[in-house]
């Protein structure tokens, strides 16, 4: 299981909100995972000698581009060593189909720590930053530097007064408020009044400003400054006329929402390297995967 304190931190969350606490492994590795056909189910081995002859397996990782790891051979059951990493067996009854092992995502498959800036608008792409919101949820404010790196990053800010855990908080806070209310506006929705108050009483505090110096335009804020000109920015989307353009990502793994500025309005991706190609070629392979089932049939 992933070190991530992020990823961590929300699965014992779900483990404990489900009552499964008493069923999950933490601090184990997982050194090797396989399918055994004839019997319909998995087996799992890990770094503490366990083996879970009954194991329901989350596998993880760019399912567009598995890495398959180089673990050591684990005895079955019977007896028999299971073989080591390589092509595995074609599927079929009685076949020991070892299961590609690889790393928890970020947004859509794969492993990405960058702040991205696809969508448009500077505050949709912070109300993005709680990635792939509706399964693994990945946190990209888990510290405060990464918060400040954000700040930097989009041209908000040349320069940031380094931010504390209870600036992470506000700034989860007013995005959470900035994402209810610009899903509220996709979906024709009433706005939530207390999403309304967060984002307009960070929009009414002073903004970053920028200052005029000899060698040009510098802007350094602290983090509320920061965070009052992130919501001014929403502000501004939300009761614009660009409003009609907003469009959630076409990923049904992504939650982005974005301004589609394409010609005729036909973007169907918050972007082509983060989900479109992926998608594309996971339904390309799904596709070729079914076609000689539906010819035999």
């Amino acid at each position: 299981m992933t070190g991530q304190r992020e990823i961590l931190d929300h699965l014992r969350d779900v483990a404990r909100r489900r009552r499964l606490v008493d069923h999950v492994r933490f601090g184990r590795e997982v050194t090797g995972a396989w399918w055994i056909g004839a019997d319909t189910r998995r087996e799992v081995t890990t770094s503490t000698g366990e083996r879970s002859p009954r194991c329901p397996v989350c596998v993880v990782g760019p399912l567009h581009r598995p890495t398959q790891l180089d673990l050591p051979p684990v005895s079955s059951p019977s007896g028999s060593a299971r073989p080591r990493a390589g092509p595995p067996p074609a599927p079929g009854r009685g076949s020991a189909r070892r299961l590609a092992i690889s790393y928890v995502t970020g947004q859509n498959g794969d492993v990405n720590h960058e702040h991205a800036f696809v969508c448009g608008n500077a505050a949709l792409d912070f109300a993005a930053t709680l990635r792939a919101r509706r399964t693994v949820r990945f946190e990209m404010f888990a510290t405060p530097d990464r918060l400040d790196a954000w700040f930097v990053e989009c041209g908000l800010v040349d320069a940031i007064t380094p931010s504390d855990e209870a600036g992470v908080e506000r700034a989860k806070t007013l995005r959470e408020a900035i994402y209810e209310l610009v899903m509220a506006r996709c979906w024709g929705e009433e706005y939530d009044d207390e999403a309304l108050d967060v984002l307009n009483a960070a929009a009414r505090r002073l903004p970053a400003t920028p200052q005029l110096t000899r060698t040009g335009r510098w802007t350094e804020a602290t983090t509320d400054q920061a965070l009052s000109t992130v919501a001014r920015l929403a502000v501004d989307v939300l009761s614009g006329p660009e409003v009609p353009l907003l469009k959630e990502c076409g990923n049904p793994e992504c939650t982005r929402v974005y301004v589609d500025r394409s010609r005729g309005t036909r973007r169907r991706w918050c972007g082509m390297d983060s989900c479109g190609n992926k998608f594309k070629a996971a339904a390309y392979r799904a596709r070729k995967q079914s076609a000689p089932q539906t010819a035999a049939s």
